[in-house]
């Protein structure tokens, strides 16, 4: 199989203007140094480059460089590296321009356009779809109007180009499309599985962000139920990077916890869901309110769940507090319980959610 990949703009071209300007000022310390930002759609499909090699995924667009490392620590200081565990070190795949993928068109099989890539690659779209080439929508942006709104397009307003598969992170459970493809949770790198710990010193942790009217109220209802029921929380967060962590110290926090919480972020997808097993703890999550990839979160059984209600986008309650106190109260009291819990979400992330294991079932659906 051949594939035209084309990313989110994110991914691709030349850092900007400003951002060089503030590179050189940082370098004589004149001030920060400048932050660019990162995107996690090649933690979905990023691996397929390794599974059909570089000559059979081409790109029309010159691909930053910090996705392809495999020495990060120097970006440190110019990308939130610390957010995006698991984004980096891919396989590159071929550039090649868009006038030569227009000319050798049907010799691919299948064009793979992200909604973020730039609509100008539309136009390789429309030439595919007269050359019979199968049209893949991916659409890993945040859609969190769709959970509230009936009346919110879930195709963006890309329905009319008729695309083969359209996969998507944000698929209320209500929906009926058999067209659209679930591709939530945001998979992570494999990691080695550690020994349990018995001996932490925290009951429940977090570390993050809470912007009001953007991050969905499940967070912080959450995060103050947790401080205000359970001793020994170590819980930070904020909305002006007040929270922040050296990784080295979150990571040092996170493994002395028995309990990581991992709530829903602008929608119910979270990188902590799935990223989470590099630490030796069961996970607390709200119960999903979308379609997921194949591996199921299950209660009590590869993670603890707790129950979300909305009245709005902005206003929800936590239901059923007193039976989620006691189930919290019986995991924290049971070490084997734990241990047990956390061994069973290790292997359901291993066997469905990791990098490789999404980029698999993409392809699986796409043949």
């Amino acid at each position: 199989m051949r594939i035209i990949l084309i990313p989110s703009n994110v991914i691709y071209g030349n850092y900007s203007f400003r951002y060089k300007l503030r590179k050189i000022l940082s370098d004589v310390n004149l001030v920060k140094p400048p932050k660019f930002n990162l995107n996690g759609e090649l933690n979905h499909f990023g691996e397929l480059t390794k599974i059909l090699g570089s000559s059979n995924v081409h790109v029309p667009v010159e691909l930053k460089s910090i996705y392809f490392d495999d020495n990060i620590s120097k970006y440190k200081d110019n990308a939130l590296i610390e957010n995006y565990p698991s984004n980096f070190n891919f396989v590159k795949p071929t550039i090649s321009s868009v006038s030569y993928l227009k000319k050798n068109i049907k010799e691919f099989n299948v064009i793979f356009f992200s909604l973020q890539a730039d609509k100008k690659f539309l136009d390789l779209v429309h030439l595919g779809k007269k050359n019979n080439v199968k049209i893949i929508f991916f659409d890993k942006k945040d859609h969190n109007r769709l959970y509230f709104d009936s009346n919110e397009d879930i195709y963006r307003g890309f329905k009319d180009l008729q695309p083969d598969l359209y996969f998507k992170q944000d698929i209320p459970l209500n929906n009926i499309d058999t067209n659209i493809l679930p591709t939530c949770p945001i998979p992570c790198n494999v990691v080695k599985k550690e020994d349990f710990n018995v001996n932490k010193q925290y009951s429940f942790s977090f570390i993050g962000d809470f912007k009001p009217g953007v991050t969905l109220p499940d967070r912080k209802l959450i995060l103050d139920f947790l401080d205000s029921n359970f001793k020994d929380t170590y819980i930070k967060y904020s909305n002006d990077r007040s929270h922040f962590h050296s990784f080295d110290n979150m990571n040092s926090i996170y493994s002395q916890t028995k309990i990581l919480v991992s709530p829903s972020g602008i929608v119910w997808d979270s990188y902590r869901h799935a990223d989470f097993i590099r630490y030796n703890s069961p996970i607390l999550i709200p119960k999903p309110n979308t379609k997921t990839a194949p591996g199921d979160f299950v209660d009590m059984e590869n993670c603890i769940m707790y129950e979300v209600e909305y009245n709005n986008i902005n206003e929800a309650v936590i239901i059923n507090k007193d039976e989620l106190i006691d189930k919290l109260n019986f995991v924290l009291a049971n070490p084997d319980v734990q241990r047990k819990i956390r061994d069973s979400y290790y292997e359901m992330i291993i066997n469905n959610h990791t990098r490789i294991k999404r980029s698999q079932y993409i392809l699986s659906l796409i043949k």
